[in-house]
């Protein structure tokens, strides 16, 4: 072989390794870059548990206060039922007493009338 070719085979060769060389570095930068990536996704799905964990905690506090205050809702139906069947009775009696006093007016009037008709004016 020629000296010529040669040179052109190293010289080839050369511009090979510079290129391996250059993709070694590219490949050890992207190595990494995956590493960085990993450890962010690695971060981001450990915040995602954690909120996971809160949602749950805060979902279950948000149901047992919904739960009291259902009970309380239901103490408050039945105390103020209660209470409308008292003030029912309490207007049911009022009523009735009422009628009575008008009848009782009525017959005051009655007897009235037949006291100032039966008297003679006296002269």
């Amino acid at each position: 072989m020629s000296t010529e070719i040669m040179k052109q085979l190293l010289n080839e060769m050369q511009s090979i390794k510079n290129e391996m060389s250059s993709l070694r570095g590219e490949v050890s930068s992207l190595k990494g870059q995956v590493q960085s990536i990993e450890e962010n996704q690695s971060l981001i799905q450990s915040q995602i548990n954690n909120l996971e964990k809160k949602v749950d905690s805060d979902h279950q506090e948000v149901l047992h206060r919904f739960d009291k205050l259902e009970d309380r809702l239901i103490d408050f139906e039945g105390k103020n039922a209660a209470n409308h069947v008292a003030s029912n009775t309490k207007l049911d009696k009022i009523s009735d007493d009422i009628e009575f006093l008008k009848h009782e007016e009525y017959e005051t009037k009655q007897d009235l009338f037949r006291i100032k008709r039966n008297l003679k004016p006296v002269k």
